[in-house]
């Protein structure tokens, strides 16, 4: 693909860098551009460190058997996967010749990457071109401690077991050790895991116009990888309408975090400072997301805000000072950051419904502001625990009790969700999968509690509502977690939809209401 082909343009600033920007209006759930990678190589990002890992280096599944490579002696799933060209063609040469220990540390395997790259200059220079004109951040990652052990790392594994340092200089290495790093989908939570025909693959990607999607805290795009054959391509998707000339974003961060969360992860991770409009408005677009209770205790409507979000350091400032009189002095941040710790060690220990119930009902509205994002994920947990209870409970009167209040949860984390990530994203599609199964359990139970045609005439009625609602719930979900990657999670739950719509039309039609 090349950027002709697609309704964007590569820009540059000096604040995003490069960039892709709309080439002409984009409608929401509009498939941007598709795209290749230029590399695929095993990940082990999110697997414990202290688990033995071994993954296939021809499909990235995990190996199961004992079946090794006949050449190079590292472990692989059978045949087929050991003739694949990302493992035949790059490393297999190598470890064939001088022999190197198969790796059994998840994060170790992102050596097999860089060498991977590296070996793409002879193998494929224009893919080596493009993949050297990638951003990697040398300046930034000099002073990173960290960044500077793993090139470490890298650099002894080419030179000490690899016996390559002639043919990749440190320089080349510690390049692709930083693109690596930056623009890997996998990498720093920008895929995590993909999957493919069922199984999970520990599989990392770089991509080069998919490398420019720049950040926003509010992002109007999201990424799918999806196999294509025997290899895989991304699906870039507009989850809002995107205007002529406006930036195609995603986040590079779960959205749902707190301000001062996102910034110092992307800090951390990609080195730049986020400025955007949620990151610069103190109530971050009128959720207060990050704010907790006053301190004062004669302000009993107030909750705390930075006064200067970007800075950090900034203290904190009651959001009633000004416009109702609060006299509360300024707070210092750690302060705040004491209060958060607090709440979270409380919910590392929670396990069961009845444990997070009590940490909600303590804290929500007393300490943390109700749309606070340790309460939206404390009710996104809840939201998972009762649909467990439900699986258990055949009480009519406690199952209804349950579904009511998944339903009120699921409006309240949505019309969060609305501000922070709004339009078609896995986000909003679980919960809309979660309300609409809680709505047709409402209407489930009332009618089974039906007694007589007289009540079941009035019930009747007063179940229209739902299940016309559950239906359009249904059927957005649907769209929005079929896009996901086949036999994730998420798609998995788009299928079982399918199968959801049947059964709502009958029992619409069992009602005598016409779909």
């Amino acid at each position: 693909m090349n950027s002709g082909d697609a309704p964007f343009s590569i820009q540059a600033d000096s604040i995003r860098g490069r960039y892709l920007e709309a080439a002409k209006d984009i409608s929401q759930g509009d498939i941007i551009f598709q795209e290749r990678p230029l590399m695929v190589g095993p990940c082990g990002v999110g697997i414990e460190k202290s688990k033995t890992f071994s993954t296939c280096l021809g499909c990235y599944k995990n190996v199961t058997s004992f079946y090794k490579c006949s050449k190079c002696g590292w472990p692989v799933c059978n045949f087929q996967c050991e003739m694949m060209p990302d493992h035949s063609n790059f490393e297999c040469v190598v470890f064939a010749t001088c022999p190197v220990s198969p790796i059994v540390s998840p994060l170790e395997y992102e050596k097999i990457k860089i060498l991977r790259c590296l070996m793409l200059k002879e193998k494929s220079p224009d893919k080596w071109k493009l993949l050297m004109n990638l951003q990697s951040h040398i300046a930034n990652r000099k002073q990173d401690v960290a960044a500077v052990s793993r090139d470490i790392s890298y650099y002894k594994f080419i030179k000490d077991e690899c016996h390559l340092l002639k043919q990749f200089p440190f320089n080349e290495i510690s390049h692709f050790s930083g693109v690596c790093a930056i623009n890997s989908y996998s990498r720093n939570g920008l895929l995590g895991q993909c999957y493919s025909d069922g199984p999970l693959r520990h599989a990392s990607f770089l991509f080069y116009f998919a490398s420019f999607l720049t950040h926003d805290c509010i992002p109007n795009a999201r990424s799918v990888i999806q196999q294509k054959g025997k290899s895989f391509v991304i699906n870039v998707i507009a989850t809002t309408n995107i205007k002529y000339k406006d930036p195609i974003t995603i986040s590079y961060v779960e959205p749902s975090c707190g301000t001062l969360e996102r910034r110092a992860y992307l800090l951390d991770n990609f080195y730049f400072s986020c400025k955007c409009s949620r990151c610069r408005d103190p109530t971050e677009i009128g959720t207060y997301l990050s704010s907790v209770k006053c301190t004062s205790d004669s302000c009993k409507n107030g909750w705390l805000i930075s006064k200067n979000p970007i800075d950090p350091n900034s203290n904190w400032i009651c959001n009633q000072n000004l416009t109702a009189g609060c006299n509360a002095s300024d707070v210092n941040v750690m302060l705040v950051e004491d209060i958060l710790q607090d709440v979270k060690a409380k919910i590392r220990k929670a396990g069961s419904l009845n444990e997070f119930m009590d940490i909600l009902e303590f804290y929500k509205n007393k300490t943390l502001h109700k749309n606070h994002y340790l309460v939206i994920n404390m009710e996104c947990e809840i939201l998972r625990l009762i649909d467990v209870a439900l699986s258990t409970v055949f009480d009519e009167p406690e199952r209804l009790r349950l579904a009511k209040w998944q339903v009120d949860l699921c409006r309240h984390c949505l019309s969060v969700a609305d501000l922070i990530q709004p339009g078609n994203n896995k986000f909003r599609g679980n919960l809309l999968c979660v309300l609409q199964d809680a709505l047709l359990t409402i209407c489930t139970g009332k009618i089974n509690q039906c007694y007589d045609a007289k009540e079941f005439d009035i019930i009747r009625k007063r179940c229209k509502k739902e299940l016309a609602e559950a239906l359009e719930t249904m059927k957005e979900a649907k769209s929005i977690l079929m896009a996901e990657p086949v036999g994730s999670s998420e798609w998995q739950r788009g299928t079982t939809l399918s199968l959801e719509t049947t059964r709502v039309k009958s029992l619409m039609k069992c009602l005598s209401f016409k779909d």
